[in-house]
């Protein structure tokens, strides 16, 4: 790991910080440099910038000690200081560097649950993004309270492992209000993470643990949200590693299912330190919001490259703001699939039918990314990027030619649009963000139903009140046109809480599929049609 890590240590905190104890920054740039060891994937080719925020707990007696922030620091002092000595430098010295895009932050502040107002670490991460132009990868933060199944050992016993799973789900959302947003995971400019119950380890001590899930669901320890003023938090999810119950024992008792905390599998697989001075081959196995979070900025380093790569073949000067088309790339993928028709099925009754979808938004954000689709084309899926700086009242259109070999045929299609930027706040008013983006999709029909896993029909509010706007777009039915129609995406740009005082950039992915095996080459009659008329030059977005 030593060649692909910068370690910059500036107040020498390793000096009272043993190699042992180095637990969670081990852990997380493991998974960010080399993914979960269970799945064997390439480290990043870049190095990772590490900049140590935590040490052992000195009250704990336990071994190892609880790593935290030392009471000694201020949490809002630290993350500033780190920030501003990585872009200005500090103490006489530059910027140590001043290229990072992206800032892994897998903390949350179990004293401070999310009620609506932002905390002053949230605030602190919006200020940030803007100054620096620079994305927050933030944890929703973990719960691992008990849960209160509501029946007794000796019926539990006679449970199904589908009953189970339903009743673990019903309880957790039952529960919700004790189990909310860490700050700072309400940051309006940050990417906030929660977890995925999966992993790929294999599993051969089961012991006196089970698994409450049968299916992948969201964690059981993720963070509900909504985020400020009800915006759509989390954002996204990842997988964090499956994590297993406690089995119940006593029949006559109420079953209360208590986290097993192991370094056993299941989990992910991360490099970890040993007691064994020397043993630099240590692994274990662990979970949470933490892992997704450094798995999704591992993401981002991979979607970077992917980036640098597609702007060097342009062979042209672009003034384009890559952090905000990462942001967007890394939420473009998302959908719900068979996760949220899971949880629809054991929350939905007659009487809620309407708040069904913000509850699971609540827990699965827009859903769970799939990178890989936003990285690679194929002759049924073609993917666009724009990005742009907008003033008060002014809007950006583009135009999607449509693929005239699609017209009239009944072939199911998807349209996904997304649109992310960083909004400059106003902190001493409610409405806090001062600029609001939004696009709106028109033209020609082609997918005219909007995905409940964005809203759907009656959620098209939510998912403009953040710094990202995901929707998924289906249809089926045959419509006509002609060669040379287009689907109109229009950018728009409002003053909300203040003046804008400075146009906002922001940075939009679009993407149309047809189904695997339909005989359409989606990719390049859209490419054929498309290129004559991307004359790129200097500035241009501007």
């Amino acid at each position: 790991m030593a060649e692909r890590l910068i370690v910059d240590d500036p107040d020498d905190w390793s000096a009272d910080y043993v190699a042992s104890e180095r637990i969670h920054g081990t852990s997380m740039a493991s998974l960010v440099v080399h993914g979960d060891l269970n799945d064997g994937a390439p480290p990043l080719s870049r190095p990772v910038y590490i900049r140590p925020i935590m040490k052992p707990d000195s009250n704990d007696f336990q071994a190892p000690r609880r790593e935290c922030v030392p009471e000694d620091k201020l949490s809002v002092d630290l993350i500033h200081m780190a920030v501003r000595r990585i872009f200005d430098g500090d103490a006489g010295e530059g910027p140590v560097a001043p290229q990072v895009k992206i800032i892994n932050l897998s903390i949350g502040d179990p004293s401070r649950q999310f009620s609506g107002a932002m905390s002053p670490m949230a605030r602190l991460l919006d200020w940030l993004s803007v100054k620096y132009n620079v994305l927050f990868i933030v944890s929703v933060g973990n719960h691992s309270r008990p849960v209160s199944l509501g029946i007794t050992g000796e019926d539990f016993e006679k449970l199904s492992p589908g009953q189970i799973e339903e009743a673990t789900i019903q309880a957790l959302y039952q529960d919700a209000r004790h189990r909310r947003l860490l700050s700072p995971a309400e940051s309006i400019n940050a990417l906030t993470v929660g977890a995925i119950h999966f992993d790929n380890s294999r599993v051969t001590q089961v012991g006196a643990r089970f698994d409450a899930f049968e299916q992948v669901l969201p964690s059981p320890v993720s963070a509900f949200g909504s985020g400020y003023r009800r915006a759509v938090k989390p954002d996204i999810a990842f997988a964090g590693g499956k994590l297993w119950y406690d089995k119940p024992f006593l029949k006559n008792q109420p079953v209360t299912l208590q986290v097993r905390n192991s370094i056993i599998a299941p989990g992910n697989k991360v490099a970890y330190p040993t007691a064994q001075p020397g043993n630099l081959n240590g692994c274990a196995y662990t979970r949470g919001t933490s892992n997704a979070t450094a798995l999704i900025s591992r993401a981002a380093g991979i979607c970077y490259e992917s980036l640098i790569q597609i702007f060097d073949e342009q062979e042209t000067e672009v003034d384009v703001n890559l952090t905000l088309l990462l942001k967007a790339m890394l939420v473009h993928g998302c959908a719900w699939g068979d996760l949220g028709n899971r949880i629809s099925n054991v929350l939905r009754r007659p009487e809620n039918g309407r708040q069904v979808v913000g509850w699971i938004s609540r827990w699965l954000g827009y859903g769970v990314p799939q990178i890989e689709r936003v990285l690679d084309c194929t002759q049924q899926r073609a993917t666009l990027m724009g990005f742009g700086q907008l003033d008060d009242g002014e809007a950006h259109v583009f135009n999607l030619p449509l693929p005239p070999s699609l017209g009239s045929r009944a072939d199911w299609r998807r349209l996904s649009v997304t649109l992310a930027w960083f909004s400059p706040v106003s902190a001493s008013t409610q409405k806090y963000r001062t600029s609001s983006l939004w696009f709106e999709v028109s033209g020609i029909n082609l997918a005219k139903d909007r995905k409940e896993s964005c809203g759907g029909q009656d959620g098209w509010r939510a998912v403009r009140r953040g710094t990202v706007q995901h929707e998924v777009f289906e249809g089926q039915t045959a419509e006509p046109f002609v060669d040379g129609d287009v689907i109109e995406i229009k950018v728009n740009c409002r003053e909300d809480a203040g003046k804008i005082v400075k146009p906002i950039s922001y940075g939009l992915v679009v993407s149309l599929e047809v189904s695997e095996g339909v005989e359409i080459s989606i990719y390049n009659e859209i490419r054929a049609r498309i290129a004559p008329a991307i004359q790129i030059q200097p500035g241009a977005g501007r």
